[in-house]
């Protein structure tokens, strides 16, 4: 185990023996969701609470956060909207 990875790899390790699902609660963590989906088999579920403004990060989010997450709870529909908006198409999602 590479001493960088060391707090992550024991997060896998936790979220393994522990936990039935995953919550995400900001799209932030995006990339510590993609990071783990190699490493877990517990659902994911991310809260969309934010309206990113059309660059190429919103883009690169959006499709990491459609990508990895099993289901996206989105705050209201202007941040459904807006995830569209950057290209997102979701596997399950809710308002």
């Amino acid at each position: 185990m590479r001493k960088r990875h060391a707090s992550r790899d024991a997060l896998a390790a936790e979220i393994e023996s522990r936990f039935d699902l995953v919550h995400f609660n900001h799209e932030a963590l995006h990339m510590l969701m993609a990071w783990l989906r190699a490493r877990t088999r517990a659902p994911f579920v991310m809260h969309v609470r934010t309206n990113l403004q059309p660059s190429i990060f919103a883009r690169l989010q959006t499709r990491i956060m459609a990508r990895f997450a099993d289901h996206l709870v989105f705050i209201t529909e202007h941040e459904q909207n807006s995830f569209r908006r950057n290209g997102g198409m979701a596997r399950k999602e809710s308002v």
